[in-house]
């Protein structure tokens, strides 16, 4: 419906002696919200005014929510082409789609939901009370794909709201190249390795042993309730940031924990109490009330274990309020952090209580380069609103394995005679694929199957078989002789399997 409709109503109207009063109030239907509209209802008394004012306020309500008559409201563009409907990138470009409510309604949206399939890479940044919100991201799939924006009033996508339609258009990148293939070596059972290629253009990853790819696979190398140490700043002493850059750090008069830390003075209708280590992990004599901190330090210490490669990477965190995670020393993930992060900061934003409680995932696979032999840290400032804030809570875990978030990195962090083989790393995108050349990983053979002892007539032949444990097995050679005397080569004798002459 045409926003000028009340107007031309307004005038038609005078021509016919509407008095000043209900001039004055066409006025103020031109530039108040609808919820304010409808009590102005109850003022009108004179019976000529009645069916006017319900066409002007059925007007405004065809208009929708943070609409009025001087203007409409809509979710736009804001980069990177502003006021367009059509946002451009090219496939493993960065893009930042910026959109925020515009026009005259001039309300603050609780939060904007997209609708519509966005192409892998693009996640959408969930802004809350705020007029503006992101969609960021490394596009990986190239094509057309129509979305929809709507900023919406109330939690819970109700209220009064304002949309607006958008196509994100990504074309195809320039087709992968693998400049460094990965490099092999000899290794011995335990050893942390770690292959790595470099690439261009290259939107997903697969790692292959020996042309088959590897396995979807995950191992926890921090669990939900592992033991951690945590400290609590005073309020005037800067304790620096040695705490949070690696395992020489002495912590032993920290505080210990095994699972998460928290508190909470209203456990309705959510319960921190329920996802903290109730004898060691509550805080609230430390952070709740007048003089009290804001932020806790936390220290999980891992040792990368096991043969389960790792080409993925992945942080899941329960939150309230806010958090900054540091892997080594390199910081890789946060929540709700300060414009300038302080030792003693407050979180940036409330978190949403019922979020708060479930585990979210944070993809860390860029950051698996920071994974080293031995032992790891995991460090952590968790960060409350307020001192007196009636809840606080953090917890985490920390996965690594094969998935569709590979990188152009794989780390066997204690590998074994079983992982020798050749690995090569394919790196693909809607244009083309390319392979790189093998990294062969060699093991010290072992004996799987001896060879048998066996009689036979004089004159006759036998065949012996052996198998290695090892992949793949470089050369045999058979001797003559009482093992381990390699005196007596037999000539010819280099397969897993040896028929003798006529003995």
């Amino acid at each position: 419906m045409n926003c000028s409709l009340p107007i031309r109503f307004f005038h038609h109207l005078r021509h016919r002696g509407v008095p000043a009063r209900f001039s004055s109030l066409l006025m103020l239907l031109q530039r108040s919200p609808l919820l304010k509209l409808l009590p102005e209802t109850r003022v009108i008394s004179t019976s000529g005014f009645t069916d006017a004012l319900s066409w002007a306020v059925a007007a405004i309500a065809g208009l929708g929510a943070f609409v009025s008559v001087s203007g409409v409201t809509n979710v736009s563009q804001v980069t990177p082409s502003s006021g367009s409907t059509i946002v451009s990138v090219t496939g493993g470009s960065f893009l930042n789609f910026t959109f925020s409510i515009s026009g005259a309604g001039g309300h603050t949206p609780y939060s904007f939901q997209v609708v519509g399939t966005l192409p892998a890479g693009l996640v959408q940044t969930g802004q809350k009370n705020s007029k503006t919100d992101f969609i960021a991201g490394r596009p990986l799939q190239s094509g057309n794909y129509p979305i929809t924006i709507t900023a919406w009033e109330s939690v819970g996508n109700t209220g009064r709201s304002a949309s607006g339609s958008f196509t994100l258009v990504v074309s195809n990148p320039p087709a992968p190249t693998i400049t460094t293939s990965p490099a092999g070596g000899n290794f011995h059972d335990g050893d942390f390795v770690s292959l790595s290629a470099v690439q261009t253009n290259g939107f997903t990853f697969t790692w292959k042993k020996d042309t088959a790819a590897l396995p979807a696979a995950t191992t926890t190398l921090v669990s939900a309730t592992a033991p951690r140490r945590y400290s609590i700043p005073s309020t005037t002493v800067d304790p620096g940031i040695g705490w949070r850059t690696g395992a020489a750090f002495d912590d032993t008069t920290w505080k210990t924990a095994a699972g998460g830390i928290g508190y909470d003075t209203n456990t309705t209708p959510v319960n921190y109490l329920l996802h903290i280590d109730t004898t060691n992990g509550n805080v609230q004599s430390q952070m709740s009330g007048a003089g009290m901190s804001t932020s806790v330090y936390l220290r999980i210490p891992f040792t990368m274990t096991g043969n389960t490669p790792i080409s993925a990477l992945s942080l899941r965190v329960k939150s309230d309020d806010g958090f900054v995670a540091w892997l080594n020393g390199t910081e890789v993930a946060s929540q709700n952090k300060p414009a300038s992060l302080a030792w003693n900061s407050a979180s940036g934003a409330d978190a949403v209580d019922a979020d708060a409680i479930v585990f979210r995932t944070i993809n860390l696979s860029s950051f698996i380069s920071t994974l080293r032999a031995g032992e790891n840290i995991l460090a952590v400032q968790g960060l409350n609103t307020a001192n007196t804030s009636s809840d606080f809570l953090f917890n985490c875990e920390l996965l690594g394995g094969i998935d569709a978030t590979n990188t152009t990195r794989l780390i066997i962090p204690a590998v074994q005679r079983s992982d020798a083989g050749s690995y090569t790393l394919t790196a693909a995108n809607p244009t083309a694929s390319t392979v790189s050349t093998p990294a062969v990983l060699v093991l010290p053979p072992s004996i799987g199957t001896q060879p048998q002892n066996i009689s036979i007539p004089a004159g006759m032949t036998t065949t012996l078989t052996v198998d290695a444990l090892v992949s793949p097995p470089w050369a045999y050679q058979w001797y003559r002789g009482t093992s381990p005397d390699t005196s007596s080569p037999v000539a010819g004798a280099t397969a897993r399997q040896f028929t003798t002459p006529a003995l």
